[in-house]
């Protein structure tokens, strides 16, 4: 699954938008929403995550609760299920007959770009620290080189010391060769 198939949450809330780009920014709301209810952020979201809370919405059946929401309801269903613009086309409408009002819908907006912002930062900051991690790896095996440990031990010396498992060493260590 590309990238553009499951980060949905990254698109624009925006009414004025093209109907495909908000039926994938509706279907983006709803993976927050079900991220905030679990407790997730968002950049722990993975693409099969992604794919099992879209199935779900698929299969769900409109609330007894509150039959104002079915029309929303509906709309989520068909961005679940990959008809972009007849679900931005129904969202819209629906937000535009007054049935979601203009403080939710500019609150959901807000919460939207709070989520997306945080989850970029968050992002960035863990490239960060893996980047400054892969660092101390490649020194420390240095070190250890530099003390005529064999080849085929360094991997496991660098997990024990880093309480990381050899493969996890091994991969930082060939990206790092590869660069």
């Amino acid at each position: 699954m590309t990238q553009d198939e499951t980060r949905y949450w990254e698109y624009p809330l925006d009414l004025n938008a093209p109907d495909e780009e908000l039926g994938r920014a509706l279907l983006g709301m709803r993976l927050i929403t079900e991220a905030s209810k679990r407790g997730i952020n968002l950049d722990q979201i993975t693409d099969d995550l992604a794919k099992a809370w879209i199935k779900q919405m698929k299969q769900q059946e409109a609330s007894d609760e509150d039959v104002r929401n079915i029309p929303l309801e509906k709309a989520t269903r068909l961005a679940a299920n990959g008809e972009w613009a007849r679900a931005g086309k129904m969202f819209r409408a629906f937000v535009r007959s007054g049935q979601l009002s203009i403080a939710t819908t500019r609150l959901l907006v807000e919460e939207h770009a709070k989520r997306v912002e945080g989850g970029k930062k968050r992002g960035d900051q863990i490239k960060a620290e893996a980047g400054k991690f892969a660092a101390k790896v490649v020194t420390k095996r240095q070190e250890l080189i530099d003390k005529g440990t064999a080849p085929h031990n360094i991997a496991s010396k660098l997990g024990n010391y880093f309480n990381k498992a050899p493969r996890v060493i091994r991969k930082i260590l060939k990206k790092a060769d590869s660069s």
